[in-house]
């Protein structure tokens, strides 16, 4: 992959997958498979398929995860039901002293 005489630098795989993000992000919208336009590309993009699955992911899909649950929205019968009666622990009620046996 690497000459003896070549150096590489942090990053020079992302920058020569975005100098061909136009072509990528054109076959990724025909139906090709990525194993498939990373087996045709990956001479000239110097890095690995997983590493290039996360950049079509980044760049092209735009998912980009924030580590953050998703926020869940309740309905109408989850709100009855988080508003029905049942058991309410408090826990301060066993700090009176006519609380204690």
């Amino acid at each position: 992959m690497n000459d003896k005489n070549t150096k590489t630098y942090r990053g020079q795989g992302r920058v020569a997958f975005l100098a061909h993000i136009d072509l990528f992000r054109t076959l990724v919208e025909k139906g090709y498979p990525l194993k498939v336009i990373y087996a045709d590309h990956k001479d000239k993009l110097q890095i690995g398929y997983p590493q290039f699955t996360k950049y079509v992911n980044r760049y092209i899909l735009k998912t980009k995860p924030n580590g953050h649950q998703k926020k869940e929205i309740m309905n109408e019968d989850q709100a009855m039901k988080a508003n029905s009666p049942g058991f309410q622990h408090n826990p301060n009620s066993a700090n009176t002293r006519d609380d204690l046996i």
